[in-house]
């Protein structure tokens, strides 16, 4: 008995730390590591970042691990929870995790699946702590290219969001040697005659180089050259016989393959490459080859979370549904702290396309007086009450962080900590 009392008190202790950054009157914390002190409100962050080493506080570091695994977001109000529902006897979480099937079904039921720019502002506007700035910026984007887009946040010199809708196929990959740049910001490459394979020798090249120099057009080569192919790709570019380029893919193992696969596809399409330092973007004809394929890609079996995204992320680069999304602060802490709240709106926002309902304190008031005593009070033990009408959430995130709570209250109750 008195372990489960010292586990219950170290997973609060944790908890009232992390959960004193929820809600838009929440708290910034101080992490300090490596000698450098940054500011955040961002649960999941303090949350690996306790100091507090105790059985109790690892749990909750795990189970907010599991939480951003699962759904991306959620991470304060799940900690939150949990320190509640483990003041509750083993009989009343289980019957209250018997009743979230239900809770899901009424979600579900009252979901609101109209999706505007205005609704999604309002989402972000929870998420992001009511941060106008990231509110317009994630809606603006989100609403053009849709929850199947490619959003990309970087950190930027000057103060303020900004964001910068990319029209063509990104890689995150430049040139793979400085001499391959003609311009200032990298080398521009106009009608390319492209030659992609994973590992690429001078015999390979030789003829489709020598055609590239006899039709006058640039040479771009995709994939990882190796040395003597490299340099004879460098030599004949700085001789001034053609112009040349060479690209390696960042990716490894399957994702390298695929990105392998997109780029053979789109090889004959693409007019102009962009190539620069550490990024490269090619315009390109959209035709029935390319929709083929985006549809082949579509069709493909993705199993856990992370194979869902890179399928979302391939067929967004395919269809040009990519975002940029530049943050700027006075500060480096402060850049840090904004761009952590708005990586969170970001993916709440996205969640939004399966559904919204009114803020979750208030959709678990809703579905509590006919359910169990459990539900009628944790509304009110996490401070929520009288929300505006203008308060919505991803009903996914409210299902995901009520059932994530209630199942690791049980793991606790059950075996003190066995895990």
């Amino acid at each position: 008995m008195k372990n489960k009392t010292n586990i219950a008190a170290q997973i609060k202790s944790a908890a009232e730390i992390i959960g004193s950054t929820l809600g838009p009157k929440g708290r910034l914390c101080a992490i300090t590591k490596d000698g450098e002190t940054i500011l955040t409100k961002d649960g999941y962050k303090v949350s690996q970042n306790l100091s507090d080493k105790t059985p109790g506080a690892n749990f909750v570091r795990q189970v907010c691990r599991q939480q951003v695994r699962k759904i991306g977001d959620g991470t304060t109000s799940v900690a939150v929870l949990l320190a509640h529902l483990i003041d509750y006897p083993l009989k009343d979480l289980y019957t209250l995790r018997a009743q979230i099937p239900e809770l899901k079904c009424y979600l579900e039921a009252n979901a609101n699946k109209k999706i505007d720019r205005d609704a999604l502002r309002k989402i972000a506007m929870v998420a992001s702590n009511g941060d106008e700035s990231i509110s317009d910026a994630v809606a603006d984007v989100v609403s053009r290219n849709g929850r199947d887009g490619h959003y990309i946040v970087e950190e930027h010199d000057a103060d303020g969001i900004t964001t910068e809708q990319i029209k063509g196929y990104v890689m995150d990959a430049g040139y793979s040697n400085q001499a391959f740049a003609n311009t200032k910001t990298g080398a521009e490459l106009k009608q390319p005659i492209i030659f992609v394979k994973d590992f690429i020798t001078l015999s390979d090249i030789a003829e489709p180089a020598t055609a590239a120099m006899n039709a006058g057009r640039p040479f771009l080569v995709i994939g990882q050259c190796d040395e003597q192919a490299l340099a004879s790709l460098v030599a004949n570019h700085l001789k001034g016989v053609g112009q040349f380029c060479n690209i390696n893919p960042s990716q490894i193992g399957n994702k390298r393959r695929d990105v392998l696969a997109d780029l053979t596809k789109l090889s004959q399409h693409i007019t102009v490459a962009h190539v620069r330092r550490r990024s490269a973007t090619f315009e390109y004809k959209n035709d029935a080859e390319i929709k083929k394929w985006i549809d082949t890609i579509a069709g493909q079996s993705a199993e856990t979370p992370a194979e869902k995204a890179w399928r979302r992320e391939r067929i967004a680069k395919l269809e040009s549904k990519i975002a940029k999304i530049y943050v700027g602060a006075e500060t480096t802490a402060q850049m840090i702290e904004t761009k952590d709240r708005l990586e969170d709106t970001l993916l709440a926002v996205i969640q939004s396309y399966d559904g919204f309902i009114k803020g979750g304190g208030t959709a678990l008031e809703n579905f509590a007086p006919t359910k169990h005593k459990v539900w009628r009070v944790i509304h009110k033990k996490i401070g929520i009450k009288n929300i505006p009408d203008d308060v919505i959430e991803p009903i996914n995130l409210i299902y995901q962080t009520f059932k994530t709570a209630v199942e690791q209250a049980i793991l606790v109750k059950r075996t003190d900590y066995a895990i």
